[in-house]
């Protein structure tokens, strides 16, 4: 028998519990940064009503979706979410087709 010390033994657990709480759920403002300042917020989509749907797209589809999104990027120099992509395509379609029943 190897009288061989567990290697992770010595190093303290990042699942502890602690009575001050999980110190790598501490708040933004306690976090300093020497390159980045300012902390950004990930966008979150607040002031969007959306539910979560998945959907299976042929690859062609999901290929012209990367090149509407390219060629948006292109022209507004902003990178627009696939979901709105998929949203104003869906409502223009649903446009034509409504608009035409009636």
């Amino acid at each position: 028998m190897s009288a061989r010390k567990h290697p992770l033994e010595a190093r303290p657990s990042l699942f502890r519990r602690t009575d001050q709480g999980a110190p790598e759920l501490a708040s933004t403002e306690d976090i300093q940064t020497s390159k980045h300042p300012e902390i950004v917020e990930s966008k979150q989509h607040d002031s969007k009503n959306r539910t979560k749907r998945t959907y299976h797209l042929p690859d062609e589809v999901v290929l012209l979706l990367s090149e509407l999104q390219l060629q948006e990027y292109r022209q507004t120099g902003r990178k627009p979410e696939l979901s709105d992509l998929v949203a104003d395509a869906i409502k223009q379609l649903a446009g034509e087709r409504l608009s035409s029943t009636v």
